[in-house]
């Protein structure tokens, strides 16, 4: 058994060692190839991570806007696509999916003021099944479409009274 966790442990260190990216070379990004880097962009956006064989972002990444905003998590073909968090200079954000650079899937978006919405995104809307927290403390829990409460839901009001039905 010590055996074949040795070589596993080798294993999985040569494969982080062999196919590790090498820093990117020179100052035009748009020639980056199979290279990992930093680059600031012409309007002013600071991309730390991967870079692929077409010179695509792709990999687990860091983007710094240039107006506050953030993005940690993964790009593919040069899109937010995977799991991410993005973090608005306001304080809201949202941790979950992405998909071609839309939020979709399964997440939650967050607001300073104390709203905050848990469940299915597609292409930005809440759509599917969620549960909307509101600020003083009421939640509606059910389906979405489009980004309003459609279908089947519960709403729960403050005072602890309850509305069932179709929205």
């Amino acid at each position: 058994m010590k055996k074949f966790l040795t070589i596993m442990v080798l294993g999985l260190l040569w494969c982080n060692t062999s196919f590790a990216l090498t820093p990117c070379k020179g100052d035009d990004y748009k020639k980056w190839r199979n290279c990992s880097g930093t680059l600031t962009d012409e309007d002013g956006h600071i991309y730390t991570g991967s870079f692929d064989r077409k010179g695509n972002r792709f990999g687990k990444s860091q983007v710094i806007y240039s107006d506050g905003d953030s993005y940690v998590g993964y790009y593919k073909n040069d899109l937010k696509h995977g799991n991410g968090t993005f973090t608005h200079s306001d304080g809201s954000s949202y941790t979950g999916q992405f998909k071609n650079n839309n939020v979709h899937g399964w997440g939650t978006w967050t607001d300073p003021s104390g709203y905050k919405y848990v469940g299915q995104w597609k292409e930005g809307e809440f759509n599917g099944q969620g549960t909307y927290f509101y600020a003083d403390g009421a939640k509606y829990v059910g389906e979405y479409k489009d980004g309003k409460k459609h279908g089947q839901g519960t709403y729960t009001k403050s005072d602890g009274t309850v509305e069932k039905g179709i929205w």
